[in-house]
């Protein structure tokens, strides 16, 4: 399985933690430098004259109000996010897959979907309340979804 180690306390740690499970020191993240690298290098495209023009790129912003949802729309689930299991090493493994789902309805605890590709098929219920841990495993542990928007059912509106 691998690991890494913390400079801290010298303790293995799961290779995707973010902060060391005995001493809480944080681990630098190499990859954030590269993406600073990575994204002014790819914003600008050529055009034949030579000139070179900025592309605006498309932020995808998270859905703040799932409750806003209703039947009917489209939404997508981020993967790493939502119910998971911890290994012992700190490695978390999630239950639901990423992808794209169908809103059947709401309740106060999350949203039930149903699955529109092979690999979501079926029924899944979102939950999108605070992280709580399981009363039935010790390593089992519920979170909060990250939703996308995909398509979303137009709207009543309460103007005049």
């Amino acid at each position: 399985m691998p690991y890494k180690v913390c400079n801290h306390c010298s303790e293995q740690n799961g290779v995707r933690t973010l902060v060391c499970k005995k001493c809480n020191t944080p681990f630098k993240i190499e990859s954030q430098d590269l993406n600073k690298q990575s994204d002014t290098a790819s914003s600008h495209v050529k055009r034949r004259s030579g000139h070179s023009r900025r592309l605006k790129k498309r932020k995808k912003e998270l859905i703040k109000d799932w409750r806003s949802l209703i039947r009917g729309d489209i939404i997508r689930v981020v993967g790493g996010s939502g119910t998971f299991y911890q290994t012992s090493d700190g490695m978390c493994h999630y239950l639901t897959d990423r992808g794209k789902y169908e809103v059947e309805s709401i309740d106060s605890n999350g949203i039930h979907v149903r699955g529109l590709a092979s690999r979501t098929s079926g029924h899944q219920f979102l939950y999108m309340g605070p992280l709580t841990k399981s009363s039935l495993c010790t390593s089992l542990y519920r979170d909060k979804h990250k939703l996308l928007a995909v398509s979303l059912q137009p709207r009543e509106s309460n103007g005049v």
